[in-house]
């Protein structure tokens, strides 16, 4: 009944495996891959955005709760980012190899590392969280209510590890619209659950900033029970009827290929921690940290494309240098890096000519639409690079090469934004603006090094 809602499947036969995505035209399998993926990360993302319709209602100070919040819950993310890009690039070059055995057990093990890695996400951020949360400049009020919320989060890691593993397991295979689905299902509940447990809609109780973090736990445990479905209907069924135990050749193989994915979003996000912890202490403190919360929400709108096209160039890559097709798989990359910058272009575009029209959409607050304004004019010049960065590191992930977007990750983030927005916006005093200038150059500088590592071609013969 409840499942109808999606397209039947029949029962997979383990004999045959999915259909490899290392012949026929470029454009066309990109597109069938991209698509999917994009309306998924925009499901992602749109989740953050109705967070942020709902919550900037109660004002600036409910704003900056959920992005200070946030922040420390997408730094423990990171742990699964290796999970979820080793298990994606490894079920890859297993299914291009026509390994489907090696795919599967790819797939439980990456499974046991998301249970693994959840249970230790939520002792964190019980153990660490109101500390982190001080350090980010939050105080009174604004502290209470940033504990309770992520401390209701720290209930939900082991789902979200497990959806994005698994919707990691689903595109090794090139199967990208199964997650469409469940994330759709997901925000609809989110939506409700907003809705209802922020206001106190009829019988439900008004739960302010807090009932965001409830609505997030709700829609993500009725995500994953879908999950673990429609992966027991795939090609990949016998994921979860094979040796559940440890097998330690296999973390090793897959931390290797991931680690250093999860260390480059490590240094991303407690950069961006840092940021956050400067912009905090200007002379507009909060609406500076609350318009980086809706900022970051807008530009998803873009950037998360992007990430789609990603998703797609690390299936594409990780196939066809299985199938021993190097050339194809550069081809691959490009053709995803073009589509990406092509819809990201457009964003920005949009970011730059209706800045106002879009921000009245999330928040009335005069300081916030001043100061967001200008976030979204530097970011919206900014995001043609931006499309190359995101939509070419998905590719070397594909090749099982992670080290180097790590690395210029931690020049970017450390060499560039913290300490020339220090500089800028805290020495110089040009506050909150310079901030902005200073975080588009670091994706603009970001996306022409990934560009030009991309081009040399050293990736294609990286061992997985």
């Amino acid at each position: 009944m409840f499942f109808s809602i999606f397209p039947p499947k029949p029962k997979p036969d383990r004999k045959a495996p999915p259909p490899s995505l290392t012949e026929g035209s470029l454009p066309h399998a990109v597109w069938n891959l991209a698509w999917p993926t994009v309306m998924t990360n925009l499901l992602w993302s749109g989740t953050g955005l109705i967070n942020m319709m709902f919550v900037g209602r109660l004002g600036k100070d409910a704003l900056a709760v959920v992005g200070r919040s946030e922040q420390i819950m997408f730094l423990l993310m990171s742990i699964i980012t290796s999970v979820s890009v080793g298990s994606s690039a490894l079920v890859a070059r297993s299914i291009g190899a026509n390994d489907l055995k090696s795919a599967e057990i790819a797939s439980r093990q990456s499974l046991i590392m998301a249970a693994l890695g959840g249970l230790l996400s939520s002792l964190l951020l019980l153990l660490f969280g109101p500390v982190i949360l001080w350090g980010m400049a939050a105080r009174g009020e604004e502290l209470a209510s940033s504990i309770r919320y992520v401390q209701i989060l720290a209930g939900v890691q082991v789902q979200v590890f497990f959806m994005i593993v698994i919707g990691a397991i689903y595109r090794g295979v090139g199967d990208t619209r199964t997650p469409m689905y469940i994330m759709g299902v997901v925000n609809l509940l989110q939506i409700a659950g907003d809705w209802t447990l922020i206001f106190g809609v009829g019988p439900f109780p008004h739960l302010g900033v807090v009932g965001a973090a409830w609505s997030w736990m709700i829609s993500r445990t009725v995500g994953v029970v879908l999950s673990f479905y429609f992966l027991w209907r795939s090609p990949l069924a016998h994921t979860m009827k094979g040796d559940l135990r440890p097998q330690w050749d296999w973390f090793r193989r897959i931390w290797a290929v991931g680690l250093p994915t999860a260390i480059q979003q490590t240094l991303r996000l407690t950069g961006s921690m840092v940021f956050l912890g400067i912009l905090g202490r200007l002379p507009h403190g909060t609406a500076a940290v609350a318009t980086l919360t809706v900022g970051m929400r807008i530009e998803s709108l873009a950037f998360m494309p992007g990430f789609g096209y990603s998703m797609a160039a690390m299936t594409l890559v990780g196939q066809n240098l299985g199938a021993q097709k190097p050339e194809r798989a550069e081809r691959a990359g490009w053709v995803c890096a073009w589509q990406a910058m092509g819809i990201m272009t457009l964003c920005g575009l949009a970011f730059l000519l209706i800045p106002q029209t879009i921000l009245r959409i999330f928040t009335h607050d005069p300081d916030v639409l001043r100061f967001g304004t200008g976030y979204l004019y530097a970011n919206g010049i900014a995001q043609p690079f931006l499309a190359l960065g995101i939509a070419l590191s998905g590719a070397l992930q594909g090749a099982g090469e992670t080290r180097l977007p790590a690395w210029i990750t931690f020049f970017t983030m450390w060499f560039i934004r913290v300490p020339l927005t220090y500089l800028f916006a805290v020495s110089l005093g040009l506050g909150t603006m310079a901030a902005w200038g200073v975080m588009a150059l670091t994706n603009i500088t970001y996306g022409v090094i990934i560009t030009l590592f991309f081009r040399r071609g050293d990736w294609k013969t990286k061992e997985v």
